[in-house]
C-alpha cells in the first residue's frame, strides 16, 4: 500500500509532545474541503488499516475593496498612476489599461508597493483603472475608470522657425507663392504650416497686409494662389510676400517680412491667354469698349460698315469728302459712346486690340462664365481648385478636385459619381441619405470608438438604460445590476429600502459563491452552504433551533431527540427497542463476543446498569436452573461456557 503521510506531502513541525506527530500540510486552495485519512506504517513494513475519513474547510479570503490611487487628466509620453497605500492581504495591484497599444483593455503594469508607475505610451486618449489581487489570485473590486490624454512623447516641439526659399510667379489676375519647404536653420520638428501674407509694402505694416492663406507641406514644395484683390494685390504694381511659421502648440512665429516680391504685381490677359476670335460681340455689355480703348488707326474704313456713321452722328456740314484726307479720322475724333457694339464687326477686336487690365471680374456679366473644356483656380501645380467636365490631357480630370499646397487632392468628386475627403473637418445637421449601405471601416481620430468588419468597439456608453466601460456593465437608476469581467462577479445592489424589503447586495463570483452583504447566506463553490434563517421543504425544516421532518415524527433540537418510529440503530451492532409499550427501551449491542464490562445498559425496569452485555441467539433466561451458557468466541473460532455474574446484561433474540 501507499505510504499516505508521503502522497499528502507532509512537512514535520517540532512538537515537545512527543506523544502527537504534528504535521502541516501545504499547496492547498482556500474556500475548498479536504479528506484526510490515516494509517500506522510498523516497525516490520506491514501497514495498519485506514483511518476513517476526516473533512476538513479550508478559510474563505475576503474580496478586497478598491485601491486608492491618482492619474492626472493630461501628461507627455506616459501614463502616471499613484499608488497611495498598499491594500493589506493583497498580492499585487494591477494597472489596467484600454486604448491605443492595450485595444480594448490590457493590465499594462502592476504594484508591488506604494508608489508611482509610468507607462510609456503613444499620444492618445486613455482610460486606467486599478485592480486588486489577493495573494491566492481573487481580483478585488475595480476602481473608478480615469481618462488621461497623453501627447507624443520623443517629438520636441520648436518653438516656430523662419522659413525660407520663397518665390512669386506672375500668373493671370493673381500670384502664384512657391516655397521650397526649407528653413533658416535646416529644421523645423513640430511642424504644423505655414502663414501666407501679402501685401503692397516691403515692411509688414499693420494694415498693409492680410492673410492670404497656408502651406501645409513640411519639408516639400508649396504652392498656392493668390487671386487680385485690388488693394494688397494689384495689376501692374508691387506685391509683397510675408510669412510665419506655426508649431503644432499652436503657436504663430513672428512674420518675416518681405520673403518675395514682384515689382509688377498680377498679370493682365495676354493675346496668349484668349484663343482667336474669343471674345465675341456677344461677350461685351453695352459701352464696354470706349475710346480710349480703340488704339490709333485701329478702325479703318474697312472696318466701318456701310452707313454705320449717320448724320445724326455728325455736325451739320462739318465733314465734306473734299475735307476728309488719309488718315484724318483717328480714335481722339470718335465722341465717347460714339462707337456701339452692334457697330462692331465679328472677330474684329481681339486680344491684342485690348490695353492691360480691361477684362476683369468687375468687367463680366454675372452668370456669363462658361467653358467648353474646364475652370481652375489656381496654378497647375501646389494649391488650386480645379472643374473639368471631361479628362483633360495633361490637365485636370472630370470632376471637382482640391488640391493642398503640396498638390495632393484634400476633396475629390469624380463625374463617375463618389466623394473622397482627406483630413478633418466639422460638421452640423443631419446625414441623410434615400438608400445606400455604409462601407469600410469608421473609427475616430482618437481611437476610442470603431466600426470594424462589422464589429462595434467603444470604450464606454449608453444603450437602453445599461452603461458600458471597460470594467463593467451596470444598469442606470438606484437599484442596479452589475457585470464584473475581471473580478469576475455579477452584483444585484439595492440602495432604497422599500415594501419589498431593505437595501442590500447579493453577489455571484466563482470565488465566494452565492453571497449577500448581510452575512446571512452563502454558498460557496466547494458546496458549503451556510445559512441563518430557516429552511422549508416539503418534507423537511431546518432552522435555527430544530430540525423536524413534515410529519413530525422525528425532531432534534434543544438538545432533545423525538422519535415516532420502532428502532432506533446506531452503526451496526447498537440499537435503542423500546418495549410493548413504548417505555423502557432496551439497548442490544450485539457484539458476536464476550462483551464488555464497563458498558452502561438500561434494564427493562428503567434502571441503568453496568456489566457484561451478550448476545446468544436464544430465549433461555438466566435464573436458579440455569447458571450459565455457551458463547461463541469469534477469536478462536469456538464455543466457551460463561457463567452467569451479578450485573450481566443478557439479550436475547426472539
Amino acid at each position: 500500500m501507499a505510504d499516505g503521510l508521503n502522497d499528502l506531502a507532509i512537512v514535520p513541525i517540532t512538537s515537545s509532545d512527543n506523544n502527537y506527530f504534528l504535521r502541516k500540510v501545504t499547496g492547498l486552495k482556500i474556500d475548498k474541503t479536504y479528506s484526510f485519512k490515516f494509517q500506522w506504517v510498523l516497525e516490520d513494513g506491514t501497514l495498519s488499516d485506514w483511518s476513517p475519513g476526516y473533512q476538513i474547510a479550508t478559510p474563505t479570503e475576503n474580496v478586497p475593496s478598491a485601491p486608492s490611487v491618482t492619474v492626472p487628466t493630461t501628461s507627455t509620453g506616459s501614463i502616471p498612476v499613484t499608488l497611495s497605500s498598499f491594500p493589506a492581504n493583497a498580492k499585487r495591484v494591477d494597472i489596467y489599461v484600454i486604448g491605443g497599444e492595450f485595444g480594448t483593455g490590457k493590465v499594462a503594469d502592476y504594484f508591488l508597493s506604494a508608489g508611482t508607475k509610468s507607462i510609456a505610451v503613444a499620444g492618445g486618449s486613455y482610460q486606467v483603472s486599478l485592480i486588486t489581487v489577493t495573494p491566492s489570485g481573487i481580483n478585488g473590486d475595480p476602481t473608478n475608470t480615469f481618462t488621461i490624454n497623453v501627447s507624443t512623447a520623443g517629438e520636441t516641439i520648436q518653438a516656430p522657425t523662419n522659413p525660407n526659399g520663397f518665390s512669386i510667379d506672375r500668373v493671370l489676375s493673381g500670384i502664384q507663392v512657391n516655397w521650397a519647404g526649407t528653413y533658416a536653420n535646416g529644421t523645423f520638428t513640430g511642424f504644423e504650416a505655414i502663414k501666407i501674407y501679402v501685401g503692397n509694402l516691403a515692411t509688414a505694416t499693420v494694415g498693409s497686409y492680410k492673410e492670404a492663406g497656408v502651406m501645409t507641406g513640411n519639408n516639400v514644395k508649396n504652392a498656392i494662389t493668390i487671386p487680385v484683390d485690388g488693394t494688397y494685390l494689384r495689376y501692374n504694381q508691387p506685391v509683397y510676400i510675408h510669412a510665419a511659421a506655426v508649431n503644432k502648440n499652436g503657436t504663430v512665429g513672428t512674420i518675416q517680412a518681405n520673403v518675395a516680391s514682384d515689382s509688377l504685381g498680377a498679370r493682365s490677359a495676354i493675346a496668349s491667354d484668349l484663343a482667336d476670335q474669343i471674345i465675341s460681340n456677344a461677350k461685351l455689355v453695352d459701352d464696354a469698349v470706349t475710346a480710349a480703348k480703340i488704339a490709333t488707326s485701329a478702325i479703318t474704313t474697312t472696318k466701318i460698315a456701310d452707313d454705320a456713321i449717320t448724320t445724326p452722328k455728325l455736325v451739320a456740314n462739318a465733314i465734306t469728302a473734299d475735307k476728309i484726307v488719309s488718315s484724318a479720322i483717328t480714335a481722339d475724333k470718335i465722341a465717347t459712346n460714339a462707337i456701339t457694339a452692334g457697330k462692331i464687326l465679328a472677330g474684329t477686336i481681339d486680344v491684342s486690340k485690348l490695353a492691360a487690365g480691361t477684362i476683369s471680374v468687375n468687367n463680366l456679366e454675372a452668370g456669363l462664365i462658361t467653358s467648353t473644356s474646364y475652370i481652375r483656380a489656381g496654378g497647375s501645380t501646389g494649391a488650386r481648385v480645379e472643374l473639368s467636365s471631361s479628362n483633360i490631357s495633361g490637365g485636370p480630370s472630370a470632376g471637382f478636385y482640391i488640391y493642398n499646397s503640396a498638390g495632393t487632392a484634400i476633396l475629390s468628386a469624380p463625374l463617375t459619381g463618389g466623394l473622397s475627403i482627406t483630413g478633418g473637418g466639422s460638421f452640423t445637421g443631419d446625414i441623410s441619405g434615400a438608400s445606400g449601405t455604409f462601407a469600410g471601416n469608421l473609427t475616430a481620430s482618437n481611437g476610442l470608438f470603431s466600426v470594424n468588419n462589422g464589429i462595434l468597439t467603444a470604450q464606454s456608453g449608453t444603450i437602453g438604460g445599461w452603461d458600458i466601460n471597460g470594467t463593467q456593465l451596470r444598469s442606470t437608476g438606484s437599484n442596479y445590476i452589475t457585470l464584473n469581467p475581471i473580478t469576475p462577479r455579477i452584483s444585484l445592489v439595492k440602495t432604497v429600502a422599500d415594501q419589498f424589503g431593505g437595501a442590500g447586495t447579493i453577489t455571484i463570483d466563482p470565488v465566494e459563491g452565492i453571497k449577500d452583504s448581510a452575512g446571512n447566506f452563502q454558498l460557496t463553490p466547494g458546496g458549503i452552504l451556510t445559512l441563518t434563517g430557516s429552511i422549508t421543504a416539503s418534507a423537511l425544516i431546518i432552522n435555527g433551533s430544530n430540525y423536524i421532518n413534515s410529519s413530525g415524527g422525528f425532531s432534534l433540537g434543544g438538545g432533545i431527540m423525538t422519535y415516532s418510529g420502532s428502532d432506533i440503530l446506531v452503526g451496526a451492532n447498537f440499537k435503542f427497542v423500546p418495549d410493548a409499550n413504548g417505555m423502557y427501551p432496551r439497548i442490544i449491542n450485539d457484539d458476536n463476543d464476550y462483551g464488555n464490562s464497563s458498558s452502561v445498559s438500561i434494564n427493562t425496569n428503567g434502571e441503568l446498569t453496568r456489566g457484561r452485555t451478550f448476545y446468544y441467539g436464544s430465549n433461555v433466561i438466566p435464573g436458579s436452573g440455569n447458571t450459565s451458557r455457551a458463547v461463541y468466541n469469534r477469536a478462536t473460532n469456538s464455543y466457551q461456557t460463561i457463567d452467569f455474574v451479578a450485573g450481566d446484561i443478557w439479550m436475547t433474540v426472539d
